[in-house]
């Protein structure tokens, strides 16, 4: 299986093979536990490995606050990385979809067919 190597030692420590690709990794624990930092530091090494990303901004407030967390957890910034990335961000004010900008899309995630359509759409970016 592929991997990806991540270039930071404690989780080298848990994973000396790296994050496996092509499949389904779930990061799970309690509150407080840092789940959101583990994914920036995946994140940031799929980015420079030249992957792309879809951002789910559901507890996020914004686009800004992940890209300035991201910035000081794994020194990335993601305004270099624009081509390869899309924020999807909750909207419940709207019925349906909003393209902000080619990076940014708003959508009612509450909706089931809302969900499928912005994923549809960023991942076609």
């Amino acid at each position: 299986m592929e991997t990806l190597k991540i270039e930071t030692n404690w989780i080298n420590s848990i994973m000396p093979d790296g994050l496996p690709l092509k499949s389904t990794t779930i990061i799970t624990g309690p509150g407080g536990s840092g789940k959101p930092l583990i994914g920036e530091i995946f994140v940031s090494a799929w980015l420079k490995k030249g992957g792309s990303v879809v951002f789910l901004s559901l507890q996020y407030p914004n686009k800004e606050f992940i890209s300035e967390s991201i910035k000081g957890i794994a020194n990335i910034n993601l305004s270099d990385y624009n081509d390869k990335i899309v924020f999807v961000q909750l909207d419940t004010d709207i019925d349906d979809i909003k393209e902000i900008d080619k990076n940014t899309i708003n959508a009612n995630l509450v909706k089931s067919e809302v969900w499928n359509k912005a994923l549809e759409m960023a991942s076609s970016r």
